[in-house]
């Protein structure tokens, strides 16, 4: 279980930060690579099209994916 955030220091805090804006990232190429397509983006990230739909809502991605 993770203490507080307020006992937490701040490089902790920052590498929570950096975690959250890479998979952020992560998910977003994804989904460009595959022109949108979320089973295949999900199989490209190993993790199920649940997981990934629950990300996408998470980062509020869903106004950035861009199907040309």
């Amino acid at each position: 279980r993770r203490p507080p955030r307020s006992t937490l220091s701040s490089s902790s805090a920052a590498s929570d930060v950096y975690k959250r804006q890479v998979e952020r990232e992560l998910v977003r190429q994804a989904l460009k690579e595959v022109k949108g397509n979320q089973v295949r983006a999900a199989s490209l990230l190993g993790i199920t099209r649940a997981t990934l739909r629950k990300r996408i809502e998470k980062f509020d991605i869903r106004q950035e994916i861009n199907v040309d």
